[in-house]
């Protein structure tokens, strides 16, 4: 467990410019999901890898109020893809409460 994933730990992402909003959202979904920072920027489609990714762009759009062009940008994608990725997190909150909690976790962490 590290420090981003510790029960009762927040990250703050107040006041930070894109980029580290970028970086520790990235990194605080690598880590609750356990796979690399590369896996996640790369073009893996391995499930839990896409989840996380699908996610990580999730809370850059809907936390982080992002534009879904400087999203497709940092993680090297089209804004078409980020869009899509979106939609389909906020479809499987609503139909998956196991997706729904991990989605609850992270931003209890947040």
């Amino acid at each position: 467990m590290t420090y981003l994933s510790a029960p009762g730990v927040k990250i703050n992402l107040r006041n930070v410019d894109k980029e580290e909003f970028f970086i520790r959202v990235t990194l605080l979904v690598a880590n609750y999901y356990n796979v690399s920072i590369d896996a996640i920027m790369g073009n893996c489609r391995i499930g839990r890898i896409a989840k996380a990714r699908q996610i990580a762009m999730w809370l850059c759009f809907r936390v982080g109020k992002l534009s879904q062009m400087d999203i497709a940008r940092y993680y090297n994608r089209n804004h078409a893809t980020v869009k899509y990725n979106v939609r389909m997190v906020d479809i499987d909150k609503k139909n998956n409460t196991d997706y729904d909690k991990e989605i609850k976790e992270l931003l209890q962490i947040i």
